[in-house]
């Protein structure tokens, strides 16, 4: 009985231990996000306005709104997100629908990006016919940081419970 005690005291502390690691790490990533420089154009339409753009070395995000100032719906769509670096390279390009943006109505947007250095984005309203034939579907959506809902694949949590055992 006490060896079955020792270790479920253990497991505890590994857990504990995995835990309170994963939230130190985090909150560290959070300090290496640094604001970055935006451009939007100005004559486009609808209202684009970006709310928060930072970026770490390797990856990071922009957030904002659009409002649509046409006075009609918009549909067909697309928010071009470029993101460029210190010397102009265009790193890539992120694209976010809009569809059904009612005349007056605000629309949040957020992309998150996994490219190197980027230092600037400039946005731009696209249509869909405009849209590069080589397009994928991961240039619509926002890049993931992490693999999967424990951090960890699932042959390292084998590992530890087999070590444990």
């Amino acid at each position: 009985m006490d060896k079955i005690k020792k270790y479920i005291i253990y497991i505890i502390i590994i857990v504990g231990f995995y835990f309170l690691s994963n939230y130190l790490i985090i909150q560290l990533m959070k300090t290496t996000y640094n604001p970055k420089q935006f451009t939007i154009d100005p004559n486009t339409s609808p209202k684009v306005e970006i709310t928060d753009f930072q970026a770490t070395v390797t990856n990071g995000y922009v957030n904002g709104k659009m409002t649509n100032d046409t006075g009609e719906d918009i549909n067909g769509k697309y928010l071009k997100l470029d993101y460029y670096s210190k010397n102009g390279v265009n790193l890539g390009s992120k694209y976010v629908e809009i569809n059904n943006l009612k005349p007056g109505e605000t629309m949040d947007f957020s992309s998150q990006f996994n490219f190197d250095n980027v230092d600037n984005v400039k946005t731009s309203i696209v249509d869909k016919k405009d849209l590069p034939k080589n397009i994928s579907l991961k240039d619509f959506l926002s890049d993931e940081f992490k693999k999967d809902v424990f951090g960890a694949p699932w042959y390292i949590w084998f590992a530890a419970l087999f070590l444990i055992i």
